[in-house]
């Protein structure tokens, strides 16, 4: 008789589906639709999708300067500290709003781990247009 080969069984995750803020030291994430997968036995996220009048606020650790991004939506990764954002608009940065670039506009993956505004913000005084640059590099 043959033996039936079946698959290991998945890791189980729990979907919650909320409104609000998600993020970390170095970014806060703010969205009307947030869906969150939590692994059930330790309550940890494993990684949220948000979409719908989306903000990104990319904070500097010890520093005044950041930038804030808005898109239409984004997949926060913990475990891979990224930030996947989709359908990037405009970026504030320095009180100056830039509209992105259309190579932006596509998917952007921004490190979640501070790495991001330390090259941005090594300059005395930043240009906006470097912003976009900084974006593409760390990608």
């Amino acid at each position: 008789m043959n033996a039936i080969k079946c698959r290991p069984p998945r890791k189980r995750v729990h979907i919650v589906s909320t409104t609000g803020r998600i993020g970390n030291e170095h970014f806060l994430l703010i969205a009307d639709h947030l869906m969150l997968e939590v692994d059930p036995s330790s309550f940890e996220l494993v990684s949220a999708y948000a979409e719908g009048n989306l903000t990104v606020h990319v904070l500097s650790q010890g520093q005044e300067a950041g930038c804030m991004v808005r898109a239409r939506s984004a997949i926060y990764q913990p475990y891979r500290q990224r930030l996947v954002i989709s359908g990037w608009e405009e970026t504030h940065w320095q009180g100056v709003v830039e509209t992105a670039p259309a190579s932006l506009q596509q998917k952007v993956v921004l490190p979640t781990d501070g790495s991001f505004l330390k090259s941005a913000t090594s300059s005395p005084q930043p240009e906006p247009a470097a912003t976009a640059d900084a974006l593409a590099q760390a990608a």
